[in-house]
């Protein structure tokens, strides 16, 4: 039977245009579900290339309610109503300026532009600290408020020249949201690592870095991947390439520290890889032809 050829998602970031363009997903919407019903506050690092970024467009979908995305979805099947929220989006993955005032005002740039969005004013609250509060709580008013911040040590891989007042800055935007939890529905916020320069910031999130949650959300077992990306692995092995032996090396997090899930069904451990590299790999033995018949 002949099956149309599986797009590889290779860099796409962008949880509409993943779905819109028929990439192949591979479906996390029920851990979300479940992240939803059971807390209000996470926090979620990981190395670059794994997911975190699009798993944010993901919840940033899911909470504006453009329910036509999740239509054939793990998470239509449930009762989640999706109702909608007003999303404060802030993507601190490209941030990387120098000195401390650069960053206030590109931080404040992303606040002003969400403000602006929803039809609200935040020009007299003076300091970052206080333009996402009034955000947040002028928002409150008439909508149920998400804040979701992706790759939140971005800046601090700049090497700022004035390092005290830029991570002064940081610690007090960031002590700030924590303590918002009052005015808001849902925190969602990943790192590239676990924010030891300030380890009390997200002392009240729940740290889901090491938890199976977390590396089910970013992480993605062997049959996921064979399941979803069969034609390309048919031509790996047409091509004599180990695929199980090679994706070894891919790990989701090192070999002597990947998390193994332990089935209570089965009796079977299942190692996690990272998603990224793997699809380089996927990517590099695409069927020849359009398509494919098995």
């Amino acid at each position: 039977m002949a099956q149309p050829p599986v797009k590889i998602p290779l860099g796409i970031q962008s949880f509409q245009k993943m779905i819109t363009g028929n990439y192949t997903y591979i479906d996390k919407t029920q851990y979300l579900y479940n992240l939803i019903l059971k807390g209000e506050y996470y926090f979620l690092s990981g190395p670059s290339g794994c997911g975190k970024s699009l798993l944010v467009a993901t919840l940033k979908e899911l909470f504006l309610g453009n329910k036509d995305l999740f239509t054939s979805l793990a998470i239509s099947n449930t009762g989640y109503d999706r109702e909608k929220h007003a999303v404060i989006l802030l993507d601190f993955s490209e941030l990387r300026p120098s000195f401390a005032p650069d960053l206030e005002r590109e931080i404040e740039d992303q606040l002003v532009s969400t403000a602006h969005r929803y039809g609200i004013t935040i020009d007299d609250a003076p300091s970052i600290c206080e333009k996402l509060y009034a955000l947040i709580l002028r928002l409150s008013k008439f909508y149920n408020i998400v804040v979701l911040v992706d790759e939140a040590d971005g800046p601090l891989y700049s090497k700022p020249e004035d390092e005290e007042p830029y991570f002064d800055l940081l610690q007090d935007f960031f002590e700030t949201l924590n303590d918002c939890g009052e005015h808001t529905s849902f925190r969602f916020i990943t790192a590239t690592n676990q924010f030891e320069e300030f380890p009390s910031h997200f002392n009240s999130a729940d740290n889901i870095s090491f938890h199976w949650v977390g590396d089910q959300l970013l992480g993605y077992t062997i049959q996921e991947l064979i399941d979803h990306y069969h034609p390309n692995v048919i031509e790996m092995w047409q091509n004599h390439f180990d695929f199980e032996k090679e994706i070894d090396f891919y790990r989701w997090r090192d070999p002597e520290e990947a998390y193994v899930e332990e089935s209570l069904e089965t009796d079977t451990k299942r190692h996690l890889y990272n998603l990224h590299t793997v699809l380089g790999i996927l990517k590099s033995h695409e069927p020849r032809h359009s398509e494919i018949t098995l």
